[in-house]
């Protein structure tokens, strides 16, 4: 399953995947300090996340398989590099439409905040952002393709050759 992510900063969506996702796996099962670790620290850190992210980086790769941000290895198995990435395989692990919950809760933190920037500084330079996050939220809520909506951020290649 595919939806949008634009505008939804991805350590913070990465963070919210992983605390979000079971310990399972050969990763997990064969390493038996990291069920206790597990128990212990239930959540994983931003700094972890952000740190992951700036490494991955420098390779362009933004695919994470297992990963680990603090409370022990987890399968994530997404690429975060693209607008729309595919959720199918985190779904699999963690539970069908896990990943969408996440994502629609982390959206809509997004959209309010930013509507509150626009009412104290009305010449809030992300409003384009925040129509085109309304429009991707209200597409998703119909059950529309959220790639139909005209993006802002991203020029649409010109027809002409």
């Amino acid at each position: 399953m595919r939806f949008n992510i634009f505008g939804i900063d991805k350590s913070v969506l990465l963070l919210s995947l992983y605390n979000n996702a079971k310990q399972q796996g050969v990763a997990y099962d064969n390493m038996p300090a990291a069920k206790h670790i597990g128990l212990l620290l239930k959540h994983g850190k931003l700094e972890n996340a952000e740190a992951l992210l700036e490494y991955r980086m420098e390779s362009d790769n933004y695919y994470f398989d297992y990963i680990n941000l603090g409370s022990g290895p987890k399968v994530i198995q997404v690429d975060l590099g693209v607008h729309e990435p595919d959720f199918s395989k985190y779904d699999f692990h963690h539970g069908e439409g896990l990943a969408k919950k996440i994502v629609s809760t982390l959206r809509d933190k997004y959209i309010e905040a930013m509507t509150q920037s626009q009412k104290v500084n009305p010449s809030f330079t992300l409003a384009p952002v925040l129509r085109y996050m309304i429009k991707v939220k209200e597409a998703e809520q119909n059950g529309s393709k959220t790639s139909n909506v005209d993006n802002p951020g991203i020029k649409k290649a010109s027809s002409k050759l």
